[in-house]
């Protein structure tokens, strides 16, 4: 991710060093002058440390009784200082089956101690955890699934880590991947090494973040595919974003591979990923407010079936569904920082893309102006942009991120037209780290992942700037 002569925010330099399996990251902010207008230069990005190579362990799994796993068992966002713990049980053959489940919860690292529940038997289980603990206090728990064939235990040995999500008060971290699907569409086709090492080198990270967005193509989905075959496509996805899962919550958006609007792949994004709203049943779009942020995710795949939102202006009834929960959402929203979260570039489109002739584009660009959109976070071209738009009538500029080097195969900078307002672009393998530190600054560093060695060197960094809400 290398700067432009007019890079406008801030220069992050980044002293990283590892202690056992953690990554210490020492972070100097230094505002600078805003230059606008010239060509976007490429050119090797700036020497940084990198981290030293470590394999971070895998999350311990012992072996099933009988046939019974865990296909899923990961944190996602639900309420206010609180998280859902979402687990999905495998048979033999790999596709979901009912069973019971046994959550134990709490401040102590003895399995089973704490708030123990019980929840009964079904096929996906998304249960809340325990409200137990001070803001950003570190909790731990472990999970017991159970069938006919024996009972499994997760992890085999102590417990999983988490914090209690952050007051609007303290820091907050938010890790930024997108577009990490296999190339092949082979049910059992291999992750791709950049997002296994991207998922190590956010793990390595101290502190650790509070939540993880996934920024769609996550699974490579083809009309035909049967169920089992899709179960697979997610499940083997899991076992890679699951070791962030078990940790921190983590939120996903769907794209143009998963592929919504295909009956079958709608269920399974159902079973595996779906986020329960009372606003869709089909568990697409959803928001949450984790610390100071806002964190709104739009379904820009497969919901109308032309990769867009169905938006006109803010009270019209040509609205879709989607867009009308959107506009209420704007306007009871009272956190400090707002992001939304989609897939598709609303800025910096590919020239077969919907935004690209979609006079939707500027409406909604427009409705995230009008009500303070601090970050729009989109994947779908597989490089790293960070476009700077102009706010109309002042000197402030919105962020529009695209994080789409998550493992699948890069798109050299070329793919899209690059725009005036384009600071930073380039094609590398990589993820964002977005920080809040709860007294009203918002900034970035994104970083680089060599899929090869591991290395992490820092791209680009740059401070929030804030927009002024309707």
């Amino acid at each position: 991710m290398r700067p432009a002569r007019h890079t406008s925010k801030s220069i992050v330099a980044a002293a990283l060093v590892i202690t056992g399996m953690v990554l210490v990251a020492a972070v100097a902010v230094a505002h600078g002058a805003a230059t606008r207008g010239a060509p976007v230069r490429s050119r090797p990005t700036p020497a940084a440390t990198p981290v030293r190579s470590r394999p971070t362990p895998a999350a311990t799994l012992v072996a099933a009784t009988g046939h019974l796993r865990a296909g899923t068992l990961a944190l996602s966002p639900a309420a206010t200082s609180r998280l859902r713990l979402v687990v999905v049980a495998v048979d033999g053959s790999g596709r979901p089956a009912a069973s019971t489940l046994r959550v134990g919860a709490g401040p102590g690292r003895t399995p089973g101690s704490g708030t123990v529940a019980d929840y009964g038997s079904a096929v996906g289980h998304r249960v809340l955890l325990p409200a137990t603990g001070a803001a950003g206090a570190m909790l731990y728990y472990d999970v017991q699934i159970a069938d006919s064939s024996g009972t499994v235990r997760y992890p085999a040995s102590g417990r999983y880590a988490y914090r209690v999500p952050p007051t609007p008060s303290q820091p907050l971290q938010i890790a930024i991947w997108g577009d990490s699907r296999p190339n092949s569409l082979a049910p059992g086709a291999a992750q791709p090494a950049a997002f296994t090492a991207i998922v190590s080198s956010i793990l390595q990270r101290q502190p650790r973040p509070s939540l993880a967005l996934a920024g769609g193509d996550l699974v490579n989905v083809v009309w035909g595919d049967t169920a089992a075959g899709l179960d697979q496509k997610y499940e083997s996805m899991l076992t890679v974003a699951d070791r962030l899962g078990r940790r921190l919550p983590v939120a996903f958006t769907a794209g143009n591979h998963e592929d919504l609007s295909y009956p079958a792949a709608l269920a399974a994004w159902r079973r595996w990923l779906g986020m329960p709203s009372a606003s869709d049943p089909d568990q697409r779009y959803y928001s949450f407010t984790t610390g100071d942020v806002r964190v709104i995710v739009l379904a820009s795949s497969g919901v109308n079936g032309d990769g867009t939102i169905g938006y006109v202006t803010p009270d019209s009834s040509a609205n879709s569904a989607q867009a009308k929960w959107l506009v209420q959402e704007f306007r009871d929203n009272t956190s400090r920082w707002t992001i939304v979260l989609l897939h598709h570039p609303i800025f910096d489109p590919k020239p077969t893309d919907p935004w690209a002739t979609s006079p939707e584009r500027d409406a909604l660009a427009q409705l995230f102006a009008d009500y303070g959109v601090d970050v729009v976070v989109q994947g779908h071209v597989h490089n790293y942009r960070r476009h700077e738009q102009p706010m109309p009538g002042t000197a402030l500029t919105m962020t529009y991120l695209t994080q789409g080097g998550g493992g699948a195969p890069k798109y050299p900078v070329s793919t899209v037209p690059v725009d005036a307002h384009d600071v930073v672009t380039c094609s590398a393998y990589g993820y964002t780290i977005l920080t809040s530190d709860g007294a009203g600054t918002l900034t970035g560093t994104s970083y680089e992942v060599d899929p090869t060695t591991g290395a992490t060197t820092v791209g680009d960094s740059w401070t929030v700037e804030q927009i002024p809400r309707k």
